[in-house]
């Protein structure tokens, strides 16, 4: 079985390849440490995480599929975004030089590169790629893909989540045309990449949609059209439009070339009423996962682990202090937080402390 790199594995896209590919290759997963895998609460998996790149020297490695990026859509400066769209990337690629990796596919988008910090840095990696000789890059430019499991900052997520809320929504006048794609297709477009890459230039660009446009302002009506079909109960909110300008830098007609991925085979499945549907059903049904409520969790869980730590730290040298003197000035911390919110995170802690505390937790 070959074994197959995912960057960013914690994220929408790569949880969903890892978890659909894991049947056919051995996956190896690059994330943050402290990273946030709820994604994969509840799934069957043998996939290996992974928090340092040096760990990943002992693997061969035959593909990286590079999904990790940095939107900006969480108030991160320019040059954070940099760091990790254009550096990090950069370090990917030398790993993959070094360690003889041949096969490297990067995420890219369809949007203007002067959109947005984002969409420029996107643009900039690729015109890095020529220095890369050794390595079969292939750029997939994927257009606006969704579907369950989401971040709730990014758009259709938003607007599920605010009709769920009865709160107003502010659109621009929604004339943009736009390509939506299902992540259960975008994930079938880098099976067939991967499946066909041995007869691929050894630079290839792909473009990843529906290969169908629609106007951004019936695409929202759907939404709520079909929302209040299946709640039976209309939403309080409303599509404002009109009340957002658009993007000096917007892109207002965009549609994937999927010509090349049909020759290979590939063909989206997914209806936009299907996908519409899918997505909605989902976040209905599991309105706190991944939202707001496990934020807090893992924020609190965060929190008060350092909080032991520093506790730790400062009195575990003196002549008063003891384990036990210790677990019963915390005991709900230790015993409940610490074991059974996020094993990950846990970890952190100094193994001396943690294995005492998991012995009598």
């Amino acid at each position: 079985m070959k074994t197959l790199l995912i960057t960013g594995i914690s994220g929408f896209l790569g949880s969903h390849l890892a978890l659909r590919l894991q049947s056919k290759y051995c996956i190896l997963g690059l994330k943050r440490l402290g990273s946030n895998l709820w994604r994969f609460d509840g799934e069957n998996n043998n996939i290996q995480f992974i928090n340092d790149l040096e760990l990943l020297k002992k693997y061969k490695i035959d593909y990286i599929i590079h999904t990790a990026t940095n939107y900006g859509r969480n108030g991160e400066s320019i040059s954070q975004i940099l760091e990790a769209n254009i550096i990090f990337a950069l370090q990917i690629l030398e790993f993959a030089q070094k360690q003889g990796i041949k096969t490297f596919i990067n995420c890219d988008t369809l949007q203007n590169p002067l959109a947005s910090p984002y969409c420029l840095s996107k643009s900039h990696l690729s015109e890095y790629f020529k220095y890369f000789k050794t390595i079969k890059i292939i750029n997939a430019k994927i257009e606006h893909m969704y579907g369950p499991k989401d971040d709730e900052n990014k758009f259709i997520c938003y607007l599920i989540n605010n009709l769920m809320k009865d709160k107003n929504i502010e659109l621009t006048k929604g004339e943009q045309m736009r390509d939506f794609v299902y992540i259960d297709d975008v994930i079938s477009a880098f099976e067939s990449i991967i499946y066909y890459v041995d007869s691929l230039d050894s630079m290839d660009t792909f473009e990843i949609g529906s290969g169908k446009q629609i106007k951004l302002r019936d695409f929202c009506e759907k939404i709520l059209i079909m929302y209040n079909e299946i709640m039976k109960k209309p939403s309080n909110a409303n599509l404002l439009f009109g009340l957002k300008e658009y993007n000096e830098f917007e892109n207002m007609n965009i549609k994937a070339d999927i010509r090349a991925l049909k020759n290979m085979g590939w063909i989206p499945k997914t209806s936009i009423d299907d996908g519409i549907k899918q997505t909605i059903l989902y976040y209905i049904n599991n309105v706190n996962r991944g939202g707001v409520a496990q934020k807090y969790k893992i924020a609190f869980a965060n929190i008060s682990f350092f909080y032991l730590w520093i506790f730790t730290q400062d009195y575990q040298n003196s002549p008063t202090f003891s384990q036990d003197s210790y677990l019963r000035i915390y005991p709900q911390i230790a015993t409940k937080i610490l074991f059974r919110i996020s094993p990950q995170i846990s970890t952190k802690f100094d193994k001396q402390n943690l294995a005492y505390l998991q012995k009598v937790a």
